[in-house]
């Protein structure tokens, strides 16, 4: 899982590693796991330049400014010609601040007060 305060962004992360560099792409997951959509903005680095046996590609897209509709499963593919592995997804979860004089979060309806004491 991963939790973030609402408006502010999100990271994710991804990394492959295989004989030669992978192209990488983000999904959301649809209602029912049905359908999923594609994430824009996916930026990714490899070691394929230093000519390793193994190589390693770090993808990563950041959802800016989380709102009430980026709560959700995301997912990650990794592709090299026509091989593909996808990765189990992850839960992004949506908080927000309160600020009525306590430490309060709250999270997609549900209310969490935290009491210093």
């Amino acid at each position: 899982m991963v939790n973030v305060v609402f408006n502010a962004d999100a990271k994710l992360n991804c990394s492959a590693a295989a004989d030669r560099a992978a192209n990488i792409t983000f999904y959301k997951l649809g209602e029912g796991s049905a359908n999923s959509t594609l994430v824009d903005g996916t930026t990714q680095t490899d070691n394929a330049d230093q000519n390793p046996d193994i190589v390693v590609t770090e993808g990563e897209v950041i959802l800016s400014s989380v709102d009430d509709a980026s709560p959700g499963y995301y997912y990650c593919n990794a592709t090299w010609g026509n091989k593909s592995l996808t990765s189990e997804p992850v839960y992004l979860n949506v908080f927000e601040t309160y600020e009525d004089g306590s430490d309060t979060w709250g999270a997609q309806g549900n209310v969490v007060r935290l009491v210093m004491i």
